[in-house]
């Protein structure tokens, strides 16, 4: 249509031609809102900023008519397609000042390997109240957290502020709160959790191009323990605070869809993936209002369930026994068991079996015995009596399993119920940030978990010093204690995704620009095992695609820093911990093969259930 009417303009308005060409010339050499040099003149962007198609202005009340809730296309695991074309790099005179600190060539925008392209100068109008919780000059967020006991141990651990305290992170750093059970004042110290968000925000606000606005975190933290109470503390923020954002990181006592259902329903942008089992569909029906670092169940099904047809069930038993790969049933064809959850506040990873299941029978592994238990995600749980464990245990022994597809949360009822029968079989780990940390991985009975690996989509770390939320939060807090900084590297990529969000969304800030950011995103797979495939395919808005494969070693130590424990026992990340989409792994049966594997930097940390 555009060609036409030029073709009719050229036909009927010769002078208008030159009026035409004369305007590009004046917009070509003026300075535009959108129009972003680089600190190298001829690199140029791959998906920053991405500028919304529409001219209106979304109501500042947030509108959730103009969003197009629950309107995206079915879940297409597939590269995306091509992105828009880039905007041009600027000239290159050297007459505007970078604004923020770039690295590497081509430049990124901070040293996380996974870092967006940097924008490093922003000039021009950034159209003030896009939409709600944003002004001219401030993108108010809320972060979620759990209250309780946090620590690196029970003799270190820092108790939070009571629950349903708010905290305004822009105030002045104060002490570190005492350590020790009884709830904290905020307005006497500071938190482990506040002071790692202190330090995100003055690290991801210099860092990262928010185009003239300043991120102005909250913390709050909740001890809601069912939906009707996550529903209500969303109704509760929401009032207070308006926020244009959410990062929930409260997951202790699940729920967390119906929480981020519940501020989608207000207009508010979510981030959350700690648990990272959160189905396909409940994205698409927030869109575009939810998003996730993690994969979806979907994506993580489509990773583990790639890894057992490809790479467990062509082969032989090969890691049974005590000593392990001696004696029968080892060299013969592998019987598979089912190992789950039915936890109510775990909808996700009953999902997730279920796909898991259905993936697999179309390689033809049918499991010949299944075994649920009712509580998932806590590795110490006094209110788990073991029964479900031990009669799991005998279940899959008196069918004959040869291998445990190990399939949902944290536990560590099975492996000790394993060993109290004499029995040791093969034990495939779908890795979810809990079951594939080195701290769970020790508190396992040894003799059983000897003989388990795992897919994982945790990026390797050689050391805690060296991973990206670590380095974040010391840049922003340099004098900050290294307990903080173990529990950063955890809390950083759902902050890391929601910065990246803002740039690429550009100057116009909405639900809808970030959307079309975010998908902008162009596929491509890793190179290093520092690095994750990370774009969303079409009606997908989680972001990591691929996975590692690790192997349990009882002896292995992990890097110093990485843990909170002193216990041996590590992950060894297979081929240096390189990393494959699904359906795309490489090699046959070849795990515990090289002691030489690196051992993962991934300690992770445990929750705990007394009562």
């Amino acid at each position: 249509m555009a060609t036409n009417r030029k073709r009719r303009w050229g036909r009927s308005y010769p002078p208008l031609i030159l009026l035409a060409v004369a305007v590009v010339a004046v917009v070509a050499v003026l300075p535009s809102a959108l129009n972003l040099p680089q600190s190298n003149p001829t690199t140029v962007l791959e998906y920053a900023p991405v500028p919304p198609q529409d001219k209106d202005q979304p109501p500042p009340n947030g509108n959730l008519s103009a969003l197009g809730l629950g309107t995206s296309s079915s879940l297409s695991i597939a590269a995306t397609p091509p992105p828009p074309p880039p905007l041009p790099p600027e000239s290159g005179n050297g007459l505007r000042p970078v604004q923020k600190r770039c690295v590497g060539n081509p430049p990124k925008q901070s040293e996380d390997p996974n870092s967006p392209p940097c924008v490093p100068f922003f000039q021009g109008d950034n159209f003030g109240a896009t939409y709600t919780g944003v002004t001219k000059n401030e993108i108010v967020v809320l972060v979620n957290y759990d209250w309780g006991a946090y620590g690196l141990s029970t003799a270190s651990h820092e108790t939070s502020p009571p629950p349903n305290t708010y905290v305004d992170i822009d105030k002045p750093r104060l002490p570190n709160c005492p350590i020790g059970d009884t709830a904290t004042d905020p307005n006497q110290c500071d938190h482990m959790l506040v002071r790692i968000l202190k330090a995100f925000s003055r690290y991801f606000n210099d860092r990262f191009q928010t185009y003239g606005r300043h991120v102005h975190y909250w913390a709050y933290f909740s001890g809601a323990g069912t939906a009707a109470e996550r529903r209500g503390d969303a109704a509760g923020q929401f009032e207070k605070l308006h926020p244009f954002a959410v990062v929930d990181e409260a997951v202790f006592f699940g729920y967390n869809a119906e929480y981020e259902t519940a501020m989608a329903e207000y207009g508010v942008t979510t981030f959350g993936s700690t648990q990272s089992s959160v189905e396909n569909a409940f994205y698409r029906k927030n869109a575009p209002l939810s998003w996730g670092f993690f994969p979806d169940v979907e994506h993580w099904a489509a990773l583990y369930s790639s890894y057992i047809c490809k790479k467990v069930a062509p082969f032989p038993v090969k890691r049974f026994g005590r000593s392990p790969g001696s004696g029968a049933p080892n060299g013969g064809k592998r019987t598979f068991g089912v190992w789950s959850t039915t936890d109510p506040a775990q909808p996700g990873l009953q999902l997730f079996a279920e796909k898991v299941k259905d993936e697999i029978a179309k390689c033809g592994v049918e499991p010949v015995a299944e075994a649920t238990y009712s509580k998932s995600g806590y590795a110490i749980d006094a209110t788990d009596t073991g029964q479900e464990a031990a009669a799991g245990a005998g279940r899959f022994q008196s069918h004959n399993v040869t291998t445990i597809l190990y399939i949902g949360g944290a536990e560590t009822r099975l492996s000790s119920s394993l060993d109290a029968i004499g029995y040791f079989p093969e034990i495939v780990v779908a890795g979810n940030l809990d079951t594939d940390n080195n701290y769970i991985g020790q508190l396992q009975d040894q003799a059983v978990w000897q003989n388990a690996w795992t897919t994982t989509f945790q990026l390797r770390i050689n050391r805690l010093q060296d991973s990206p939320g670590y380095r974040a939060y010391k840049e922003g807090d340099p004098s900050g204690d290294d307990s903080a900084g173990f529990y950063a590297q955890d809390y950083y990529r759902d902050n890391f995704e929601l910065f990246q969000g803002i740039q690429v969304a550009g100057p116009r800030l909405n639900p809808k620009s970030m959307d079309s950011g975010f998908h902008a995103i162009p596929s491509r797979e890793s190179k290093d095992p520092y690095t994750a495939a990370l774009y969303f395919d079409p009606g997908d808005y989680t972001s990591v695609k691929d996975d590692a494969e690790g192997w349990w070693d009882p002896q292995g130590r992990s890097p110093p820093g990485g843990q909170p424990s002193t216990r041996p026992g590590c992950w060894r990340l297979v081929r240096e911990g390189r990393r494959f989409l699904a359906g795309r792994w490489e090699g046959a049966d070849d795990v515990f093969r090289n002691r030489s594997d690196p051992c993962t930097g991934f300690g992770g940390f445990i929750r705990q259930r007394t009562a």
